[in-house]
């Protein structure tokens, strides 16, 4: 099956760019940390997906991604998913799919990439890239924190509604 045929889930092209990595000459080890699912280690060459199961509460995300160098968020459909607002507050470059509301979340080359759905080659190119190029995914993952905290704070967002409200209150 192709990358983008339905029934390939969001998370087969997260393990198809960890077979790419792993391919590549000789790449530092990457891991790909799952959190949601359990089961064993995956070995792709020098890249392997660790599932981490679930964090016991939202408490203990920080810490994963404390431990993160690049987010990844591969989704087919998405709204606006708060765990890529948590990774760029918490100074990551993302990665993900241009669906839903990702693309006003993060800036594309400025926090980080954006990628069509299923595009597994330039997923696994734009995770090499960062992961080669720390000052330029350090860069990044200061551009999105600084995003978040303009534009997605409860004080921005709540400032935004109020002057939504007196616009079309006239």
């Amino acid at each position: 099956l192709s990358p983008s045929s339905p029934r390939i889930s969001c998370f087969a092209w997260a393990r198809e760019a960890a077979a790419l990595l792993g391919a590549q000459g000789d790449p530092p080890p990457t891991d790909f940390v799952c959190v949601g699912d359990d089961g064993p280690v995956e070995e792709y060459g020098s890249a392997r997906i660790i599932f981490a199961g679930r964090a016991s509460d939202s408490a203990g995300m920080p810490a994963y991604y404390q431990a993160a160098d690049v987010y990844l968020h591969p989704s087919r459909a998405d709204t606006a998913p708060f765990s890529v607002l948590e990774a760029m507050a918490s100074g990551l470059p993302v990665v993900a799919t241009r669906v839903g509301g990702i693309p006003e979340q993060v800036a594309d080359t400025e926090s980080g990439w954006l990628t069509a759905p299923g595009d597994v080659p330039a997923i696994a190119s734009r995770l090499a890239g960062l992961l080669a190029d720390r000052a330029r995914a350090a860069e990044m993952g200061a551009a999105g924190r600084r995003i978040v905290l303009e534009r997605f704070t409860f004080a921005a967002q709540t400032d935004r509604m109020l002057e939504l409200l007196a616009r079309l209150a006239g």
